[in-house]
């Protein structure tokens, strides 16, 4: 399995994992981002999160201010949910884009350090939606923490001594 390593978000240009779909790959994912992360938010902690969640996803893909402000106002009816969700996936297209978006929000996630059971929760939704099995997820999930944990680790050793 490819490992996206996580890289600084530049104001240029899309996070690493998202930087090879088009725009309109980019605000699906986005939008089924957005719709996903706030059908479960019923209390004010969870409505934070999948905001902030969301803003971190949108700053990622480098989508334009426009763009962005009306994926954070969409909120679609129990009723069209289901279309929505749906129609992005079919936008985002074959099996490869799907695991390449959802690796990259996985990596954004622990890059972060947002990364908790609510985090899981909401890619577990996307894996399922994309058609992707979980075991599959978790394999990408354990080596994107290994590779952080050494990332830190070999920071650490490097430190001056004070």
């Amino acid at each position: 399995t490819r490992v996206v390593a996580p890289q600084q978000l530049s104001p240029n240009s899309p996070l690493q994992g998202f930087d090879t779909l088009d725009d309109v790959q980019r605000y699906a994912i986005g939008a089924l981002a957005v719709v996903l992360l706030h059908q479960h938010a019923t209390d004010l902690n969870g409505i934070a999160f999948a905001r902030t969640h969301s803003l971190c996803i949108l700053d990622a893909l480098n989508l334009r201010n426009n763009q962005r402000d009306a994926l954070l106002a969409l909120d679609p009816s129990v009723d069209s949910r289901d279309a929505v969700v749906s129609q992005c996936v079919s936008l985002i297209g074959e099996m490869p884009h799907r695991a390449l978006a959802l690796q990259a929000m996985l990596a954004l996630s622990l890059a972060t350090g947002t990364y908790d059971a609510r985090s899981r929760a909401f890619l577990t939704a996307v894996a399922f939606h994309f058609g992707i099995d979980w075991p599959s997820v978790a394999d990408v999930e354990l080596a994107i923490a290994v590779h952080l944990f050494v990332q830190a680790t070999s920071s650490q050793q490097k430190l001056p001594m004070t």
